[in-house]
Protein backbone atom coordinates (compact mmCIF):
# COMPACT_ATOMS: atom_id res chain seq x y z
CA UNK A 1 0.00 0.00 0.00
CA UNK A 2 0.99 3.99 -0.28
CA UNK A 3 3.09 4.68 2.11
CA UNK A 4 1.38 7.96 2.82
CA UNK A 5 -2.22 6.09 3.24
CA UNK A 6 -1.01 3.02 5.74
CA UNK A 7 -2.24 5.31 8.61
CA UNK A 8 -5.67 5.58 7.26
CA UNK A 9 -8.01 3.83 9.14
CA UNK A 10 -11.15 3.41 7.45
CA UNK A 11 -13.22 0.25 6.87
CA UNK A 12 -12.58 -2.14 3.74
CA UNK A 13 -16.42 -2.33 3.47
CA UNK A 14 -19.76 -0.42 4.79
CA UNK A 15 -24.11 -0.96 4.06
CA UNK A 16 -26.49 1.13 5.14
CA UNK A 17 -29.89 3.06 4.05
CA UNK A 18 -29.55 6.31 3.37
CA UNK A 19 -31.23 8.59 5.72
CA UNK A 20 -32.55 10.96 3.15
CA UNK A 21 -33.80 8.51 0.54
CA UNK A 22 -33.97 5.26 2.59
CA UNK A 23 -32.13 3.60 -0.35
CA UNK A 24 -29.62 1.21 0.10
CA UNK A 25 -25.96 1.64 0.13
CA UNK A 26 -22.86 0.04 -0.09
CA UNK A 27 -18.66 0.78 -0.27
CA UNK A 28 -16.09 -1.68 -0.98
CA UNK A 29 -12.41 -1.78 -1.33
CA UNK A 30 -10.79 -2.77 -4.03
CA UNK A 31 -9.18 -5.91 -3.32
CA UNK A 32 -6.05 -4.61 -5.08
CA UNK A 33 -5.78 -1.21 -6.30
CA UNK A 34 -7.31 -0.37 -2.95
CA UNK A 35 -9.53 2.32 -3.85
CA UNK A 36 -13.19 2.59 -2.97
CA UNK A 37 -16.30 2.10 -4.68
CA UNK A 38 -19.59 3.03 -3.83
CA UNK A 39 -22.97 1.90 -5.13
CA UNK A 40 -26.88 2.64 -4.70
CA UNK A 41 -29.69 0.32 -4.83
CA UNK A 42 -32.28 1.18 -6.62
CA UNK A 43 -35.98 -0.12 -5.63
CA UNK A 44 -38.15 -2.45 -8.11
CA UNK A 45 -40.65 -0.18 -10.01
CA UNK A 46 -38.04 2.65 -10.38
CA UNK A 47 -37.50 3.71 -14.22
CA UNK A 48 -34.08 2.47 -13.85
CA UNK A 49 -34.47 -0.72 -12.59
CA UNK A 50 -32.69 -3.51 -14.58
CA UNK A 51 -30.89 -1.24 -16.97
CA UNK A 52 -27.53 -1.19 -17.71
CA UNK A 53 -26.14 2.56 -16.80
CA UNK A 54 -24.99 2.63 -20.79
CA UNK A 55 -28.45 1.66 -22.50
CA UNK A 56 -30.29 4.62 -23.93
CA UNK A 57 -32.23 6.61 -21.67
CA UNK A 58 -35.57 5.48 -21.94
CA UNK A 59 -37.93 8.51 -23.91
CA UNK A 60 -40.17 9.16 -20.61
CA UNK A 61 -36.78 10.46 -19.22
CA UNK A 62 -35.42 12.43 -21.79
CA UNK A 63 -36.55 15.84 -20.19
CA UNK A 64 -33.71 15.22 -17.93
CA UNK A 65 -31.45 14.70 -20.41
CA UNK A 66 -32.19 17.99 -21.82
CA UNK A 67 -31.13 19.54 -18.20
CA UNK A 68 -27.96 17.43 -17.96
CA UNK A 69 -26.96 18.39 -21.32
CA UNK A 70 -27.24 21.78 -20.52
CA UNK A 71 -25.64 22.19 -17.25
CA UNK A 72 -22.66 22.10 -15.78
CA UNK A 73 -20.22 18.69 -16.39
CA UNK A 74 -19.69 18.48 -12.82
CA UNK A 75 -17.91 15.54 -11.19
CA UNK A 76 -18.68 13.19 -14.54
CA UNK A 77 -15.77 11.78 -16.25
CA UNK A 78 -14.08 13.39 -19.43
CA UNK A 79 -14.99 10.12 -20.76
CA UNK A 80 -18.63 10.24 -20.00
CA UNK A 81 -18.80 13.75 -21.96
CA UNK A 82 -16.64 12.83 -24.86
CA UNK A 83 -19.51 10.00 -25.59
CA UNK A 84 -22.10 12.41 -25.07
CA UNK A 85 -20.64 15.24 -27.34
CA UNK A 86 -19.98 12.42 -30.06
CA UNK A 87 -22.90 10.75 -29.73
CA UNK A 88 -24.72 14.20 -31.01
CA UNK A 89 -26.27 15.05 -27.71
CA UNK A 90 -27.32 11.76 -27.20
CA UNK A 91 -27.43 10.80 -23.28
CA UNK A 92 -27.64 7.06 -21.49
CA UNK A 93 -28.61 6.14 -18.23
CA UNK A 94 -25.68 6.13 -16.73
CA UNK A 95 -24.64 9.77 -17.82
CA UNK A 96 -27.69 11.31 -15.99
CA UNK A 97 -25.70 11.45 -12.82
CA UNK A 98 -23.29 13.86 -11.21
CA UNK A 99 -21.38 11.67 -9.42
CA UNK A 100 -17.31 10.97 -9.07
CA UNK A 101 -16.10 9.88 -12.35
CA UNK A 102 -19.69 8.66 -13.90
CA UNK A 103 -21.15 5.70 -13.39
CA UNK A 104 -19.27 2.78 -13.59
CA UNK A 105 -21.31 -0.23 -12.50
CA UNK A 106 -24.72 -1.68 -12.64
CA UNK A 107 -26.70 -4.92 -12.11
CA UNK A 108 -26.34 -7.34 -9.87
CA UNK A 109 -23.62 -6.79 -6.61
CA UNK A 110 -21.94 -9.38 -5.49
CA UNK A 111 -24.86 -11.88 -4.82
CA UNK A 112 -26.83 -9.14 -3.25
CA UNK A 113 -30.72 -8.40 -4.06
CA UNK A 114 -31.81 -5.86 -6.41
CA UNK A 115 -30.08 -3.60 -8.90
CA UNK A 116 -27.63 -1.37 -7.99
CA UNK A 117 -25.66 1.09 -9.59
CA UNK A 118 -22.06 2.17 -8.89
CA UNK A 119 -19.15 4.21 -9.52
CA UNK A 120 -15.14 3.91 -8.68
CA UNK A 121 -12.24 5.95 -7.57
CA UNK A 122 -9.50 4.52 -9.49
CA UNK A 123 -9.99 7.88 -12.45
CA UNK A 124 -6.99 10.07 -13.68
CA UNK A 125 -6.52 12.41 -10.71
CA UNK A 126 -7.19 10.09 -7.86
CA UNK A 127 -4.83 7.63 -6.47
CA UNK A 128 -5.19 3.85 -5.85
CA UNK A 129 -3.40 2.79 -2.35
CA UNK A 130 -2.56 -0.41 -3.39
CA UNK A 131 0.16 1.14 -6.12
CA UNK A 132 2.97 2.97 -5.26
CA UNK A 133 3.17 5.58 -8.04
CA UNK A 134 0.94 8.61 -8.83
CA UNK A 135 0.18 11.62 -7.60
CA UNK A 136 -3.66 11.94 -7.42
CA UNK A 137 -5.97 12.68 -4.52
CA UNK A 138 -7.34 9.71 -2.10
CA UNK A 139 -10.92 10.03 -2.28
CA UNK A 140 -11.85 8.55 1.64
CA UNK A 141 -14.57 6.44 2.95
CA UNK A 142 -16.22 9.90 4.11
CA UNK A 143 -16.20 11.22 1.06
CA UNK A 144 -17.53 8.20 -1.55
CA UNK A 145 -19.98 8.16 1.57
CA UNK A 146 -21.62 11.68 1.09
CA UNK A 147 -21.14 10.93 -3.10
CA UNK A 148 -23.43 7.46 -2.60
CA UNK A 149 -25.74 10.23 -0.60
CA UNK A 150 -25.66 12.45 -3.73
CA UNK A 151 -26.61 9.00 -6.28
CA UNK A 152 -29.40 7.62 -3.95
CA UNK A 153 -30.78 11.33 -4.29
CA UNK A 154 -30.40 11.63 -7.66
CA UNK A 155 -31.73 8.40 -8.40
CA UNK A 156 -34.63 9.28 -6.32
CA UNK A 157 -35.41 12.57 -8.32
CA UNK A 158 -35.48 10.38 -11.69
CA UNK A 159 -38.00 8.39 -9.43
CA UNK A 160 -40.44 11.02 -8.93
Amino acid sequence: MNAALQTVAEPDEADWSDEATGYACRIVRHPRAKHLCGYVQVPEGHPLHGLSYSADLPEALAPLADAVLHGPIGKRGAIEVFCIAAGGGKLDVGGLFDVHGSITFSGDLLGRDGHWFGFDCAHSGDLSPGYDYGDGVYRTFEYVKAECASLAKQLQQVAA
